[in-house]
């Protein structure tokens, strides 16, 4: 490009400053903003690879014993944990720092994929800055999850693979097929979804290549590569899947819904078929886009994508399929996890950097005719609109729920009558919390949680609290929602473990703590004589 204003670079660095301040800012929250259930649970697991050391099969333990029940292969945990080790930093800080740095780190592969389809290079930076600006990344990405790692690894797969079948080079496709790997090992919706662009620009290339006279044949080895990509991965994630439900098939309340093979799992992960064809799931699905999106006062980036895609192939037929590929990347999501789109917001995460993209490619081709300073005015000055919309909205929506949130220590001191009760051995048995983790996190105990389920079926529990035998007591029992009425319950549960009938009343519920009984002699701090 030989025109670059300097006014559109002030702006893209304006942009990407504003961004990192909002990723720093309030850096000493707790990490219970949104869909503080999942962070909590990623956090319990990574605190106790600190605590135990380094494993595979890592505890998370909120639903009795065994403590191990495994999901996605732990890269990040582990990842977190050795840093934490390394640097003695606060865990909940290091998750999002870790979190963070692959979300940045991804700016590479984005870039590389904007590089293949010959975007110029001041474009491949505003489209970075419309990615980052976007709400859903620039609140997710500091989080304590796994999205970033597992999106980052799975858009270097993609990048990793184009380039590699553009070179015919064995370190470009040595390096895609270990980034999809561990891609499809952190989370495999991501990886699949990401299976997408990857198979659609991969046939363009060889298309293309085919087309060439002066490029090299195509050669079955070459072919049998791209297939050894594509599959090595996915036999990686079926083994560690095996491996994972065997796991927890040993913990009683585990087995009854976190087996991937089960029906509950399935129904939980796909969803029916009729929940694709019902208009509410869309409805939901299109709010979500514009609320998480590039800001409400576009109404929705699909509909924007959907002109755009329009006219760009209208006057840009060039341009026709590597947008649409995009955009079946972006629609890939919804269609096959209908119900854990339909159910979680941060799930756009894995998708909609396909739907920008679609958006970015559209305009960038249909500015591309018009002469140097009206393509600069229209392409930079709607971009930097919708960035300056996302940022803005990110403000309005988002900030608040940031800002809302105690410290990590000011939980930590409202959950204290938990973490001190009976000996430091001795477990919680929660009911009314479902399995968040947000109590055995942030009260540094492990738990019993008994899901809703499951709270009717007195074998599932009977059989977990037998595993917790001999060597486990219950230290506190915290009760929350209806059951907190149930006098009866309260009372047999009391006089089972052996528990203050007098309850501790917290916003997170009512704890009933185990009875002390100090050595003989003892004496409290009033003076007097705890034993007579």
């Amino acid at each position: 490009m030989q025109y670059k204003p300097i006014l559109v670079v002030a702006l893209l660095v304006i942009g990407f400053l504003a961004c990192g301040f909002y990723s720093f800012r309030y850096w000493d929250r707790a990490i219970t903003d949104d869909y503080g259930f999942r962070q909590t649970q990623t956090a319990l697991s990574t605190d106790y690879l600190i605590r135990d050391g380094i494993t595979l099969d890592y505890q998370t333990p909120a639903l009795g014993k065994p403590w191990a029940i495994p999901f996605e292969f732990p890269i990040y945990q582990i990842l977190v944990a050795l840093l934490v080790k390394l640097t003695a930093w606060p865990l909940d800080q290091t998750g999002r720092a870790v979190s963070l740095f692959f979300w940045i780190a991804s700016i590479a592969p984005i870039y590389l994929l904007l590089a293949h389809l010959r975007v110029e290079r001041l474009w491949r930076w505003a489209t970075l800055l419309l990615i980052w600006s976007t709400p859903t990344y620039l609140f997710w990405s500091r989080t304590f999850l796994i999205e970033s790692t597992a999106l980052f690894f799975s858009l270097a797969f993609l990048a990793a693979t184009l380039r590699g079948l553009h070179r015919r080079s064995r370190a470009w496709l040595a390096t895609a097929l270990l980034c999809g790997i561990c891609a499809g090992l952190q989370k495999p919706t991501t990886f699949l979804i990401a299976l997408v662009p990857t198979i659609g620009f991969a046939v363009l290339e060889l298309r293309s290549q085919k087309r060439h006279p002066h490029s090299r044949p195509i050669t079955s080895k070459l072919l049998l590569a791209l297939g050894g990509l594509i599959l090595i991965p996915l036999v990686c994630i079926d083994l560690w899947t095996r491996h994972a439900d065997d796991t927890k098939k040993l913990n009683p309340v585990a087995e009854s819904f976190l087996i991937s093979s089960s029906l509950y799992q399935k129904r939980w992960i796909y969803g029916p078929l009729e929940q694709r064809l019902v208009p509410n799931t869309w409805d939901v699905f299109i709010y979500r886009e514009s609320f998480t999106g590039v800001g409400r006062g576009f109404q929705t980036g699909l509909f924007l994508v959907i002109v755009l895609t329009a006219a760009a192939i209208r006057f840009r037929p060039d341009v026709r399929l590597p947008i649409l590929i995009l955009l079946a990347a972006y629609f890939s999501g919804p269609l096959i996890f209908c119900n854990l789109f339909y159910v979680h917001s941060y799930y756009y995460y894995e998708n909609q950097v396909y739907l920008l993209l679609a958006f970015s490619l559209a305009l960038y081709a249909l500015c591309e005719s018009l002469v140097p300073p009206w393509r600069v005015f229209l392409r930079y000055g709607f971009l930097m609109a919708m960035v300056a919309a996302g940022l803005l909205h990110f403000r309005a929506n988002f900030l608040p729920l940031i800002v809302g949130q105690p410290t990590s220590k000011a939980f930590r001191e409202e959950l204290s009558p938990l973490s001190h009760a009976g000996n430091p051995k001795d477990i919680l048995l929660v009911y009314g919390w479902d399995w968040n983790s947000f109590i055995p996190y942030y009260s540094g105990r492990k738990a019993l949680m008994i899901p809703d389920h499951i709270k009717s079926n007195d074998a599932v529990i009977a059989k977990a609290l037998e595993q917790l035998r001999p060597d486990t007591a219950i230290a506190a029992l915290v009760v929350h929602g209806p059951l907190a009425d149930d006098k009866d319950f309260i009372a047999a549960q009391v006089r089972a473990f052996d528990l203050n009938a007098t309850p501790v009343r917290t916003g997170w519920g009512d704890f009933y703590l185990k009875r002390t009984k100090p050595p003989f002699g003892e004496v409290h701090r009033d003076g007097y004589n705890v034993w007579k």
